[in-house]
C-alpha cells in the first residue's frame, strides 16, 4: 500500500521522477540532442568512403584499378548481405532493464568500427598488388559489418525512445540535420587535412592529365597525401567515438507492453509478414525511385560539374548542397507538422523535376546557375533523408494495429538494407555507362560523346525515378488523418496494458475531486 502511495501524483503529492520513463515520455531537449548526433558517425564515416575511396586506392595506395573494383564491389555486396544477419542478432536479443535491448550492440560495435576505419586509410609497406587488394578489403568489410552492428540499433532506437508520434518526429528532424552536419564536417576534416599536408609539398595539386597519359602520383605526392588520409581518418574516428558516447549515455529505451516481443514465431515467418505487408510495400515503392534519384544526382554532380560545365573545382558546390539540406531541414519538420508527412514529400519532389531538367540546359561555362542549382538540390536532397524515414514508424504503428505484432528491427533492417543495395546499384549502373563511353579519370579533356551522357545521367534517370516516385506516393495509404487515428488507438492500447498507470490515473482523478473542496481563488495546496 506504501508502494501504491508513493507512485501517487496528484495536486497534493508531487510526481516522483522515477529511473525508467513511462512509454509516453515527452523527450527533453538533451535527449533529442544527444539522439541526434548519434546519426553522424554513420553518414561521417561513409560520405568520406563515398568521395575518396577510388581515388584513394588508384592513386595513394596504388591498387590496380581491377582489384579496386572488385574491393567496391565485394564491400558493397557484403555488406548487404550482413545487414538481415544483424538484424535477426539484434531482434533475438532479450532486453535487460539496465542496459536495455540496443545499446550493447553499439557499445560493441563502436571501437571495432573506430579501429578498421583507421586501418582502412593506412598504406601498407608493400608492392604486391595482391597483399594490398587482401588488406584493404578484409579492412573494408570489417568496417562495413561493426558500423552495421552500430547503425541497426540505433535505427531501431527511434521507436524506443517514445510511443509518442510528436516527440519521435522531433528525434528524427534533429537525427536528419546531424546527419547532414555529419556530412559536411567529413568534407571539411578530410579535405582541410589533404589540403595542409598538400602545402607541405611545397605545390599544388594535380588537377589532370593528358588523355593518352596514365601515370599515378609521384611516389613522394603520394606519401604525403596517404599521411593527409590517415591523420583526416584519425579526426573523424574521434568525432565517431564522441557522437557515439553521446547516444549511449544521453539516451533511455522504453518499451511499452504492446511493442514487447515475447518471439512465440521464427524469425523467417516474421519476415513474410513485414515484406507482403502492402503500406510498406508501397513505401519501398516510392523510396526506391527517390533513393535513386538522389544518388544519380550526388553521384554524378562532381563529374557534370567539371567536365560539363567546365567549372576547376567542385567542392565548393558540394559545401553549398550540404549548407542548404542542413538549413532546410526545420523548413521541412514545420512543414511536416503542418501539412502531415506525405503532402510535405509531394512539395519537397515536385520543384526536383523543373531542378533536374534545367540541368540539362545549362551551357559550358556558366558556372554561378549552378550554385544556384546546388541550392535546390539541398533541399531536395534534405526533404528525402527527412520524411521518408520519419514514415515508418507509422507504417510499423499500421502493421502493430493489424497483426497485433511489432517488429521493428526487421523493418529498420530492410530499410537501411535497401537504401544501400539501390546506392550500389546507382554506382553500377554510372561506372557502366562511362566505362561504355569510354571515359578516363584524370583527363584534361573529355569527349563531347562523355559530356553528353554526363548531362544525361544527372537529369534523364533523376527525372524518370521522381515521377514514378510521386505516382507511387499518391498510391500510400497511410494519411495524416490514417496516422492519427492509430496513434489515438496505441495510446489506448498503451494505458490499458499498463494497470499501475491505469490505478494511479484514477486515483489522481479521485483526488482531484477531493481536492476542490480545500481550493480557494488564492490559495491552492500542491
Amino acid at each position: 500500500m506504501e508502494d501504491e502511495q508513493s507512485d501517487e501524483c496528484t495536486p497534493l503529492v508531487r510526481p516522483r521522477i522515477k529511473n525508467r520513463p513511462s512509454p509516453g515520455l515527452k523527450l527533453s531537449k538533451r535527449a533529442r540532442i544527444c539522439y541526434g548526433l548519434g546519426g553522424i558517425p554513420y553518414q561521417l564515416t561513409n560520405t568520406v568512403l563515398g568521395f575518396y575511396i577510388n581515388v584513394f586506392l588508384l592513386e595513394t595506395a596504388k591498387v590496380p584499378p581491377f582489384y579496386t573494383s572488385a574491393i567496391v564491389l565485394i564491400g558493397r555486396v557484403w555488406d548487404a548481405i550482413t545487414d538481415p544477419i544483424i538484424g535477426f542478432l539484434v531482434f533475438r536479443t532479450k532486453s535487460t532493464h539496465r542496459f536495455g535491448k540496443l545499446k550493447p550492440w553499439m557499445v560493441f560495435a563502436t571501437l571495432p568500427a573506430i579501429a578498421s576505419y583507421i586501418c582502412f586509410f593506412y598504406t601498407p609497406d608493400t608492392t604486391k598488388s595482391i597483399y594490398k587488394f587482401a588488406w584493404y578489403l578484409v579492412c573494408y568489410c570489417l568496417f562495413q559489418t561493426f558500423l552495421t552492428f552500430y547503425q541497426m540499433p540505433f535505427a531501431t532506437l527511434t521507436l524506443c525512445l517514445t510511443d509518442n508520434q510528436t516527440e519521435r518526429d522531433r528525434a528524427t528532424a534533429y537525427r536528419m540535420g546531424s546527419e547532414v552536419l555529419g556530412n559536411l564536417l567529413g568534407q571539411l576534416v578530410m579535405g582541410l587535412s589533404l589540403t595542409l599536408y598538400q602545402l607541405k609539398l611545397g605545390r599544388g595539386p594535380i588537377l589532370c592529365r593528358d588523355i593518352n597519359d596514365t601515370s599515378t602520383l609521384p611516389p613522394e605526392q603520394a606519401v604525403i597525401k596517404s599521411r593527409g588520409y590517415l591523420v583526416g581518418a584519425g579526426v573523424l574516428c574521434c568525432l565517431f567515438l564522441i557522437c557515439a558516447l553521446c547516444v549511449i549515455i544521453g539516451t533511455k529505451e522504453v518499451t511499452s507492453p504492446k511493442r514487447q516481443n515475447k518471439y512465440k514465431e521464427p524469425f523467417w515467418r516474421a519476415v513474410v509478414k513485414v515484406i507482403t505487408f502492402g503500406p510498406w510495400l508501397r513505401h519501398i515503392a516510392f523510396l526506391i525511385p527517390f533513393v535513386l534519384a538522389i544518388q544519380a544526382m550526388q553521384g554524378n554532380f562532381a563529374l557534370y560539374s567539371l567536365h560539363t560545365l567546365g567549372m576547376r573545382s567542385y567542392q565548393p558546390a558540394i559545401i553549398v548542397i550540404l549548407i542548404s539540406a542542413f538549413l532546410m531541414m526545420p523548413v521541412w519538420r514545420k512543414c511536416v507538422k503542418r501539412f502531415g508527412k506525405k503532402i510535405t514529400l509531394f512539395l519537397g519532389m515536385l520543384p526536383a523535376v523543373p531542378l533536374i531538367v534545367s540541368w540539362g540546359l545549362i551551357p559550358y561555362g556558366n558556372v554561378w546557375v549552378q550554385y544556384i542549382l546546388a541550392l535546390l538540390m539541398g533541399s531536395v536532397i534534405a526533404v528525402v533523408q527527412l520524411v521518408p524515414w520519419s514514415m515508418v514508424p507509422d507504417v510499423i504503428d499500421d502493421f502493430l494495429l493489424k497483426k497485433k505484432c511489432g517488429y521493428e528491427t526487421i523493418f529498420y533492417t530492410f530499410y537501411i538494407m535497401i537504401v544501400k543495395l539501390v546506392s550500389g546499384l546507382c554506382i553500377g549502373i554510372t561506372t557502366f555507362v562511362l566505362g561504355v563511353v569510354e571515359f578516363k579519370p584524370g583527363v584534361c579533356q573529355v569527349t563531347d560523346e562523355v559530356r553528353f551522357t554526363l548531362r544525361l545521367l544527372i537529369t534523364c534517370i533523376p527525372g524518370c525515378c521522381i515521377v514514378i516516385g510521386l505516382v507511387f506516393l499518391y498510391l500510400y495509404p497511410i494519411t495524416e488523418e490514417v496516422r492519427k487515428q492509430n496513434q489515438t488507438i496505441l495510446e489506448i492500447w498503451r494505458d490499458a496494458g499498463d494497470d499501475k498507470r491505469r490505478q494511479t490515473i484514477k486515483r489522481c482523478m479521485d483526488q482531484r475531486f477531493r481536492s476542490k473542496s480545500i481550493r480557494t481563488p488564492t490559495m491552492t495546496f500542491r
